[in-house]
């Protein structure tokens, strides 16, 4: 089911109060099947909007974490390249296992936030709609939205991203798609130039300078 608002602050308040614990517990009451009817949205008690707690920030660390790898439309680049750059900012080896590390603790902080947030979400609901005995706000490991680092599925998002990069699909120099049909321009690649015959060698060799 949409909900739609003029209000933009007032939507957004009932977002966090259907993706909160209380939410769930009151939609199992109104249709405990797995298909919500209009008739059960229009239903919900919605008691005054939220005035402590700001439901911006629990989108903005989902939205973070989506558009870190290519399936979202607001992808930029790959992060472990920004954190490659970080690396030899910080004059270490500016080597992929320590961008990794950089970027391991990066997402655990930002899955510790989001997990602190909607717990403190779950208790402003708790506590307006009278569930303490009913309720608790804690929140699942498994049911945090935002992904932790895995090295392996991590490393493949690069290797794919590097395999972009090579065919010009990405550039170094621009953010998000660089191309994807059409008139190619050369211009946006100033770094590194793609190859012209969409060959990738896999040898000993770098690609890349430091």
């Amino acid at each position: 089911m949409s909900a739609f608002s003029n209000n933009k602050i007032k939507l957004f308040d009932l977002l966090g109060l259907m993706n909160s614990s209380v939410g769930n517990y009151i939609l199992k009451f109104l249709n405990p099947t797995i298909h919500l009817q209009i008739g059960n949205f229009s239903k919900f008690p919605v008691l005054k909007s939220i005035k402590e707690f700001n439901v911006d920030n629990l989108i903005n660390l989902s939205k973070n974490d989506w558009d870190s790898f290519e399936i979202s439309w607001d992808f930029k680049q790959h992060p472990l390249l920004n954190h490659i750059a970080d690396d030899k900012r910080t004059e270490v080896n500016g080597s992929l296992q320590n961008a990794f590390s950089i970027w391991k603790s990066e997402a655990q902080d930002r899955f510790d936030q989001l997990k602190y947030n909607e717990e403190e979400l779950n208790k402003i609901f708790i506590d307006l709609y009278g569930l303490q005995d009913e309720l608790t706000p804690d929140v699942a490991d498994k049911d945090v939205s935002v992904r932790l680092a895995n090295e392996k599925r991590d490393i493949k998002s690069f290797l794919s991203y590097f395999v972009g990069v090579v065919f010009g699909r990405y550039s170094l120099d621009t953010e998000g798609l660089a191309f994807a049909g059409g008139q190619w321009d050369s211009s946006k690649y100033d770094s590194f130039v793609p190859n012209d015959d969409n060959i990738l060698m896999l040898n000993d060799k770098k690609y890349f300078d430091d």
